[in-house]
């Protein structure tokens, strides 16, 4: 499929020499992140898979709750003020107010949770939950004590500290988490490590930036910041409703032990193609701000990221459709079986995700954030039009087609709404997209025809499905990169080179 004539030739970014520095440090963040998110994804999965051996579904399902509670509170009160520190330009003066609010912000929804504890339980029917919300509450205090001064790595493209903060936090959960498990072996671990790793992040927020906040309450300043934040705050209430609502129908309709197999299998199916996306958008969110006045260059930088995020997450969405029943028999354990249908059924709504997610951050980026808020309502609308019938008639895998019908339909028009704001013609755009899911189609025949002739393979054979399936859709991309327009790989090794500039 062809593509535009200055996008066929070469997808780079045209910079300024004034840009190149901005491209650089972009692209730097960008592998700073993505080794980071590596590694924190290989953390999680072995966490994961060690809770899951040691703990029971009930565990996992009972953390949902207490999770689903803080997230609900933290969503109907997000002020938005960190994406709105990292759009504007000059933040200063904004700083201390916005840190002001964000300890006020977390006080009062710490004691909104320790009070309504007791009402969450009841809602869920499980008095356990109570005391489990209670001692979470206090992960609201560490993260509205943290330092404000931390947006400037994200602003500025400076990664490497960030990521240091972060992992001491993940590092903590995981070794408490784990290390509890073997002691207590019930959801206490899970909650320990939880506030363990939030705790770190706070105390080491001081120790990675300079800046000391103190307490002070511009009005101005503030409403400057709400001003670009209301969008984001209603945007974050639908993004709740369509990624927690289904959470709380499977708890309350279905009950715990339901929620803590759906939990399972969203995250498994949903964290690998989102957090590359997630990768992307921490960095094209702060360029797309810098180069927003810049039509050409905005084109060219908004193609250039769907194009590898669809390369990378094309190949994870058909890994996961086809071995999500082997990957839950051998790493987690027989008892985890039931959740496989919804695992291979939640892997689109990951595939859809990732798109939206680098779509979204083009929104704000440009300052158009109402055009995120509108079509997260689309999907609002239409997951909570299916999902009660859906749950009560086909329990959790009624709910995984709800999630992907609704994140389908709203991906589909945060297309059309980019390629508008971008004036990108859709052939353009399809002809990004066409070649991966040819390249996964490819994958997925030769993973299914080895699985045929191999039988019920053990972890060695696992592991080398994975590696031939990956060798096929390669060399699918190469064939593509050398007789096609699609210059995928040409795109990302010149990425790569610029990391030593």
């Amino acid at each position: 499929m062809a593509l535009d004539k200055g996008f066929e030739k070469d997808i780079e970014f045209e910079y300024k020499q004034e840009d190149a520095s901005l491209g650089q440090r972009a692209v730097v963040s960008g592998a700073w992140i993505f080794s980071f998110k590596a590694f924190q994804r290989l953390l999680g999965l072995i966490r994961t898979v060690v809770l899951a051996r040691l703990l029971a579904p009930e565990d996992f399902g009972l953390m949902g709750i207490a999770v689903l509670a803080i997230n609900t509170l933290e969503t109907f009160s997000k002020t938005g003020f960190e994406q709105a520190l990292i759009q504007k330009k000059d933040i200063k003066d904004h700083l201390d107010p916005a840190w002001t609010v964000q300890i006020i912000r977390s006080l009062v929804l710490f004691c909104l949770l320790f009070a309504g504890a007791p009402l969450v339980a009841l809602f869920f029917k499980n008095q356990q939950a109570t005391n489990i919300i209670r001692v979470l509450a206090f992960i609201e205090l560490f993260t509205g004590a943290k330092n404000v001064g931390i947006v400037y790595f994200q602003k500025e493209l400076r990664f490497a500290k960030r990521i240091v903060l972060e992992s001491c936090g993940l590092v903590a959960n995981i070794l408490v988490s784990v290390i509890l498990a073997f002691m207590l072996r019930n959801v206490w671990a899970l909650v320990y490590g939880s506030l363990a790793g939030a705790f770190v992040t706070c105390v080491v927020s001081y120790m990675v930036h300079e800046y000391k906040p103190k307490f002070c309450f511009k009005k101005a300043e503030i409403y400057d910041l709400f001003g670009f934040g209301k969008w984001l705050f209603g945007s974050s209430i639908l993004v709740f409703l369509v990624t927690q609502g289904d959470d709380a129908f499977v708890g309350r309709l279905l009950g715990i032990t339901a929620l803590g197999f759906y939990h399972m299998a969203y995250n498994l199916s949903n964290s690998p193609a989102t957090e590359i996306a997630h990768v992307l958008s921490q960095v094209t969110f702060p360029v797309y701000s810098k180069i927003q006045d810049n039509a050409d260059l905005l084109k060219k930088a908004f193609l250039e990221i769907v194009q590898v995020t669809m390369f990378f997450s094309v190949p994870l969405f058909v890994g996961i459709f086809i071995l999500a029943g082997d990957f839950t028999r051998l790493f987690l354990g027989e008892k985890w079986m039931p959740m496989v249908l919804s695992m291979r059924i939640l892997a689109f709504a990951g595939l859809m995700r990732s798109l939206a997610a680098v779509i979204g951050t083009l929104f704000y980026g440009v300052g158009k954030p109402r055009l995120d808020t509108f079509w997260q309502t689309v999907r609002f609308v239409v997951m909570f039009s299916l999902i009660y019938p859906f749950t009560v008639r086909f329990g959790i895998q009624g709910a995984s087609v709800a999630v992907c019908a609704s994140i389908g339909i709203s991906t589909c028009g945060f297309i059309v709404s980019a390629l508008r704001v971008t004036k990108i013609k859709i052939l353009s755009f399809l002809g990004l997209v066409v070649y991966p899911l040819a390249g996964g189609f490819l994958l997925g025949i030769c993973v299914m025809v080895m699985k045929y002739f191999m039988g019920e393979e053990g972890v060695t054979g696992f592991f080398l499905l994975i590696f031939a399936g990956g060798a096929v859709y390669f060399a699918a991309s190469y064939l593509y990169n050398r007789f096609t327009g699609y210059k995928v790989l040409d795109v990302i090794g010149k990425r790569i080179r610029g990391l030593s500039i």
